[in-house]
This record gives structure tokens, sequence and C-alpha cells, in this order.
């Protein structure tokens, strides 16, 4: 297995260890015992424990920007690129549990380096969501009297929202149903009136 590959591999095991026994349960020496490599081998790859969480953090920037920008190409109307994103999130989140556990653990908001980081990664994907969400304008997808920047920040709240909840609930999945159900109720308030539902008597 190539470095890089190996690299990722033991990222992927470290989340998977922050979202059963949380960050307080994450040793060098359980990673290794999770990844089957020596101690020594995993020190080949990473400087330590805080090296592996700033790949965590890495990965998770690449997951949930990547899946943006992929399902952005991929479907042409703007509500239904933010139905397929809030979804694709939660099924990451349900397979990888440590994900919401690292976003907001205050072991990782204590530390400048990963609370920058995490900021950067949350600021680029408004930009990213805001960007839907003009052009969702331009096609008449999405009503032209939102704000841009207010809606890009409810449609994040109701992910985090969801994520946090589910994270604190021990992964509740009905707590993802609630989620869908206030996805639902923001993305009506986002499409345009049809001209037949003013009335144009007054």
């Amino acid at each position: 297995m190539e470095s890089s590959q190996r690299k990722e591999q033991i990222t992927s095991i470290t989340i998977s260890i922050i979202g059963e026994e949380g960050l307080a349960g994450l040793t060098v020496a359980k990673i290794a015992e999770k990844a089957e490599v020596s101690e020594a081998a995993l020190y080949k790859h990473f400087k330590g424990k805080e090296d592996i969480l700033e790949h965590c953090i890495k990965l998770i920037e690449r997951n949930l920007v990547g899946t943006i920008k992929s399902l952005a190409k991929e479907e042409t109307d703007a509500i239904q690129i933010l139905t397929s994103i809030y979804n694709t999130h939660m099924n990451h989140i349900q397979v990888n549990k440590g994900v919401p556990r690292i976003i907001y653990t205050s072991e990782i908001h204590s530390q400048k380096t990963f609370r920058t980081k995490l900021f950067t990664i949350i600021e680029n994907y408004l930009s990213e969501i805001e960007n839907i969400i003009k052009e969702g304008q331009k096609e008449s997808h999405i009503s032209q009297t939102i704000s841009v920047k207010r809606a890009a920040r409810r449609f994040l709240s109701i992910i985090q929202f969801a994520a946090f909840r589910y994270s604190l609930s021990g992964f509740d999945k009905e707590i993802i149903e609630e989620g869908n159900e206030q996805l639902d109720e923001f993305l009506q308030t986002l499409k345009p009136i049809p001209n037949h539902q003013y009335d144009t008597t007054i």
C-alpha cells in the first residue's frame, strides 16, 4: 500500500475511534492497534497525535466541500442540489460518527490551529452554498427576494443542529428524520411564489 493510501486509512480509523470513544479515548497506541501497525510504523506517517487529528480535519474538509462541488455539477436545480447535499452529509455522519465529535468538541476548539482550520472550512462551505443559491436565483428555482447569505447560513445551521443532536443522542436516527422535516420547511421558503398566487385585486 502506498504511503498516501496508508495515511488516509489511518486517518479514517482515527475518525472511527473518536466516534466510538471520543477524543478522550484517543491515543497513538490505540490508533496503531486498530490500524494493525506498530507505533514505530505509525510515526513514519505522522509526527504524532496532533498531526493525525490535523489530517482528520483535512479529510473532513475534502468530504464536505468535495460533496458540494460534485453534486453541483450533477444537478441543475438548486433546490435538488441542497436536498442532495443534506442527505449526503447525513449519510456520511451516520457512517463516520467521529465527524461531528471532531467538529463540535471543545478539545479541538481549544487549540488555535484546529479552531482556525475549522472556521476556514465553514467559511468556504458557506461560500459554496451561496454560489448554489445565487445560481438558483438566476435559473428562477429560488426567489429573488431571498437573502443569499442568510439562506446559506440557515441551511448550514439545519445540518449543524441535526449533526450535533445526533451525536449527543448517542446516534439516534430519528433526529436525522427531524432534520429532514426542517430542511423541507426551509426549502419551501426559498421557492419563488407563482404569479397567480398574488392577489391582483388590491
